[in-house]
């Protein structure tokens, strides 16, 4: 087992344009912090995802720490979802057994 230890995070911001046109806003590069309320994935002793939810409830970003690459999939199925701009049931994000590739179809 490797006994790296690495963090992931994922996150965009709204880029606004401007022009007061939500259609031409776009999702732009931005950090976990902009969450305003933590769900938490504990999927063993050393692996934990944090997903980072605005005040409507819309993912905005994912962190977390893990040994080798074990949580790297579901850190790019946030992604996913924070591109989608998606408002998922919390309850989603705490069971590990529940696939959260399921959600991008919803």
């Amino acid at each position: 087992m490797s006994s790296r230890i690495f963090l992931f995070f994922a996150g965009f911001r709204e880029k606004k344009s401007g022009l007061g046109d939500p259609a031409r806003d776009e999702a732009a590069p931005g950090l976990p912090s902009e969450g305003v309320s933590i769900v938490t994935r504990m999927l063993d002793d050393e692996s934990d995802i944090l997903f980072h939810l605005d005040a409507e409830g819309r993912l905005v970003g994912a962190s977390g720490l893990s040994r080798g690459n074990k949580i790297a999939k579901d850190i790019r199925l946030a992604e996913m979802l924070i591109a989608n701009r998606s408002h998922p049931d919390q309850q989603a994000f705490v069971d590990p057994k529940f696939n959260l590739k399921s959600l991008l179809k919803a």
